[in-house]
């Protein structure tokens, strides 16, 4: 008889949030009383995310069971240093270096269901059904398998593709300001795409019986991001005005909704059921900008061309990397996800880049100047501590680790511009 394991991500999902929306509130009631049920029934405890906090490399590794040295999904995007110049690509399933729970649970007969977990495209050969997250809807349907799901999925009530995709263009959004009622708007385009992705997996939950069934559900990640300032309580104000308190209610709105789906998904699991519940990582607010590039550039060991001085040129400006030097670069950070720097070697001396035989040494020196870095104001160190490639993330992936990775004082993500 096989026990069946339903597996329940909700991304970015914080207890400092979590428990709040789980006790009997004043104005609010329990917003969120399966959970609180659940978390008295079960064991819940802090768990320790990625080296790197970050939704691709910690996803990759609940479903792998490996570290990211192993795995080798470090961030969204990955740099291929060309020497003379860098391209930028989204990592994807076939940069996993590992086998996945889903091929483990497969090559022992057992079927499984994976909905909208990052870096599954193009899918991998399972037993089973599996819709991956971070897929633009055009892509969507030829990224699912088998090829009949996608004609399964059009038996749902309104359903849509856009509603279950990755819009790059919204998302790209995240970290700008809002007015409230674009806000509003934002909080309110990731309702339907929750329960969306909930029908999805009640539907085949149901039809399929699956031995393994894991959904992701991201809206929580999603809204954090932009409306953290209306769930965290240490951040409530003491009279709030009428704005916040609509904001507020729209992001227990949608506390309320997912706590309709974890207990329906776990009412049709059936009582004999494992269920596990968990987040990739934490949340917390930040409120300090770290220009890390142009920190290294203050340093010397990175370089931009003179811009021109007309609207061309300042609007290719707008990319971060559109005039950087490549040839005079010697570390640079690819990407604000990723609070990495990454050291350019020189394999001939005709190439840019430190040599060999320099790495070490430059290496530390960059370590004791970034650890110099002070905010101008306070006085205080921006960052806490320091990362090196082997001592984070050993293994065969290890070679494209980032050279540093830097952990904030405050735990937040860096700025490249």
């Amino acid at each position: 008889v096989v026990t069946r394991t339903l597996f329940l991500g909700l991304d970015g999902a914080t207890f400092h949030i979590l428990d709040n929306l789980t006790r009997d509130q004043p104005g609010q009631g329990i917003v969120m009383p399966f959970l609180a049920q659940f978390m008295v029934q079960g064991f819940r405890a802090p768990l320790r995310s990625t080296p790197h906090p970050l939704t691709p490399p910690a996803w990759t590794t609940l479903v792998t069971g490996r570290n990211p040295g192993e795995h080798g999904i470090y961030d969204f995007m990955r740099a291929d240093d060309r020497q003379h110049e860098i391209f930028f690509t989204l990592y994807d399933f076939r940069d996993i270096r590992c086998e996945t729970i889903w091929s483990i649970a497969g090559r022992q007969d057992r079927a499984v269901v994976s909905l909208n977990f990052p870096m599954m495209a193009p899918p991998p050969k399972l037993n089973g059904s599996l819709i991956p997250g971070f897929t633009p809807w055009k892509h969507l349907r030829r990224n699912m398998t088998p090829d009949t799901l996608y004609e399964r999925l059009q038996a749902i009530s309104g359903f849509h593709p856009k509603e279950l995709a990755w819009d790059f263009e919204r998302e790209n959004q995240i970290g700008e300001d809002m007015d409230s009622d674009y806000l509003a708007a934002w909080i309110g385009y990731h309702l339907p795409r929750e329960e969306l992705w909930f029908q999805v997996a009640r539907k085949l939950l149901v039809e399929d019986q699956p031995a393994l069934m894991a959904v992701m559900f991201d809206g929580t990640d999603k809204i954090q991001h932009q409306a953290w300032a209306y769930l965290d309580p240490e951040l409530h104000p003491a009279d709030p005005d009428v704005g916040w308190l609509r904001l507020h209610e729209l992001c227990l709105d949608y506390f309320r909704k997912l706590d309709g789906y974890l207990a329906e998904l776990v009412r049709l699991a059936g009582p004999e059921a494992q269920i596990f519940m968990a987040s990739d990582h934490g949340f917390t607010a930040s409120n300090r900008v770290v220009r890390i590039n142009r920190y290294l550039a203050d340093l010397g060991y990175l370089t931009y061309h003179e811009i021109a001085d007309n609207d061309a040129a300042r609007r290719r400006a707008s990319s971060p990397f559109a005039y950087l030097d490549w040839e005079k670069t010697v570390a640079y950070c690819p990407t604000p996800s990723s609070n990495a720097i990454f050291i350019r070697v020189a394999q001939e001396p005709s190439q840019p880049g430190i040599a060999p035989a320099d790495y070490l040494g430059f290496r530390a020196r960059l370590i004791e100047q970034l650890y110099a870095l002070q905010d101008p104001v306070t006085g205080e160190p921006v960052i806490r501590d320091i990362l090196t490639r082997e001592a984070a993330f050993p293994g065969q992936a290890s070679a494209n680790a980032p050279d540093l990775t830097l952990v904030l004082a405050d735990y937040g993500f860096v700025s490249i511009r």
